[in-house]
């Protein structure tokens, strides 16, 4: 970023997208700063408060316009995202640094064009390791005793070790987050902000419970819902595809593991024998490498069972 400012990249549009709460807004808010600091003008704009059209655009931007142009909440852009890209932003000065931030990553259009390519370039932003996660734990204040425990259970994601350092500010360091229903609560509305309907809700608890997660599963747990489902989830920045199907981010497993099972136990428990059922059925109709990735699933699934040590 500060390389375009001081025009030593010919990157003019950067790209930062991650899941909530790892902190796009707060990047963004030092790349203002630091563009201030270098003597340009530099206007932030968050997407929830403008209209998404070209004319609710133009009026959010009058009258703010510099060099640097920060866009928070870029997901709720989409409906102009076309625009933005082959009007408003080659209409700006040459020397103009565009950050466009938001939950998912930029669309085919951005990367596909040679002209943009040239020009853009894309972040995403990932977990904090152990070490960063330790020094954000340290500069909040938390006692070098209490940091193991928090680490463990924020897993990187910076919100929750941020909330996960006021508790034990406040005297509490929790030994699993069903302790914490609040930290679970402001966690999970940002994992559930997005999700259009109850289908899509309980694919993401699906995700969550099963060790991979595949459009068969789904079918099992969703219905006909299945297909729209899964081309969702594989759109969340905190869902990582692998070859064998879907699993989700550490800490998004155990915020809605823990969630489920404290406010719909009988839902959990039935969600639960679905995916057992799926998976024993998988075990006794296939064999080979099929077989023994469906029995470290099952063996997953009790992970907290008699079938632990196996896992």
């Amino acid at each position: 970023f500060c390389e375009a400012v001081a025009g030593r990249s010919a990157h003019r549009v950067l790209f930062v997208h991650g899941q909530g709460g790892i902190g796009k807004t707060t990047l963004l808010l030092e790349m203002r700063a630091r563009a201030r600091d270098a003597g340009e003008v530099a206007a932030l704009l968050d997407g929830r408060e403008i209209e998404p059209t070209p004319q609710g655009f133009t009026k959010a931007l009058d009258g703010t316009a510099g060099q640097v142009l920060l866009i928070d909440g870029y997901e709720h852009l989409t409906t102009i995202d076309g625009w933005l890209r082959a009007d408003l932003i080659p209409a700006l000065p040459a020397r103009s640094v565009v950050v466009l931030a938001g939950r998912d990553p930029p669309a085919q259009a951005w990367r596909a064009d040679p002209g943009w390519r040239q020009v853009v370039a894309v972040h995403p932003l990932a977990h904090l390791d152990d070490a960063d996660s330790a020094e954000l734990l340290a500069r909040a204040g938390v006692a070098a005793a209490d940091r193991p425990r928090l680490l463990r259970l924020g897993r990187g994601h910076p919100l929750a070790l941020a909330l996960l350092a006021d508790l034990a500010d406040a005297g509490t360091v929790p030994a699993t987050l069903a302790e914490v229903p609040d930290l679970i609560s402001a966690l999970l509305e940002s994992l559930l902000r997005d999700a259009p309907t109850e289908a899509h809700v309980l694919g993401l608890a699906t995700c969550a419970r099963a060790w991979l997660t595949t459009e068969d599963l789904l079918r099992e747990t969703v219905g006909d819902a299945a297909p729209q489902v899964w081309a969702w989830l594989r759109r969340r920045p905190f869902v990582v595809t692998r070859p064998g199907g879907l699993t989700p981010h550490d800490l998004t497993r155990d915020v809605l593991e823990a969630e489920f099972e404290r406010r719909f136990p009988g839902r959990y428990r039935s969600l639960h024998r679905i995916i057992h059922d799926h998976v024993i059925a998988g075990i006794r109709g296939t064999g080979g490498l099929d077989r023994q990735l469906l029995a470290q699933h099952l063996a997953y699934l009790h992970r907290h069972g008699p079938l632990a040590p196996l896992y």
